[in-house]
């Protein structure tokens, strides 16, 4: 995974609560949280997030699922095998 600013892993959160939540509370920074890679919350102070509220539009329900549509876990195929890329380098021989 690429370093992202303002992002903490889930282990990085656990360990350094209490430093996080102050560094969020006292600052404008939005942190996003990953877990396994991927993007799982959002962390924000209050003071932030009404700023956000305040000067953003309303959204369809439609425009949301289409923005966070990546969050969503897809069903893989049961006929479908996982990618190896061993396998593949191989074949490349």
């Amino acid at each position: 995974m690429a370093a992202i600013l303002n992002s903490v892993t889930i282990s990085q959160l656990r360990k350094e609560t209490i430093p996080v939540l102050e560094r969020i509370s006292s600052s404008s920074d939005v942190l996003t949280v990953f877990s396994r890679s991927k993007p799982v919350a959002v962390l924000m102070s209050y003071a932030t997030y009404l700023a956000h509220l305040s000067s953003s539009q309303p959204i369809s329900d439609q425009e949301w699922h289409e923005a966070f549509s990546f969050l969503t876990t897809s069903k893989k195929s049961k006929n479908t095998k996982p990618f190896n890329a061993v396998n593949e380098i191989r074949k490349l021989r």
